[in-house]
């Protein structure tokens, strides 16, 4: 009989731009959070992953409409 696969920590969209103040995302409180996922990242190691949404070069559909009234974020 085979073990279960270890589980998996998922980091979904943590990225700086919600902790910077001045940011048009700023989170106030994701400072509270860092600490929280560093230790959970710790006990799932190796079996964690980060995701982070990365900007197109060129948006296009519905993104275009989107990327108007968040300028900023086809370079954060």
């Amino acid at each position: 009989m085979t073990s279960p696969p270890a589980p998996w920590l998922a980091v979904i969209d943590m990225q700086r731009v919600f902790a910077e103040p001045g940011s048009a995302w700023l989170a106030p409180r994701f400072g509270e959070i860092v600490g929280p996922v560093r230790e959970l990242a710790a006990a799932f190691r190796p079996n964690v992953v980060f995701t982070r949404f990365i900007a197109p070069e060129a948006p296009a559909g519905a993104w275009q409409r989107y990327y108007e009234a968040w300028p900023f974020a086809l370079h954060a």
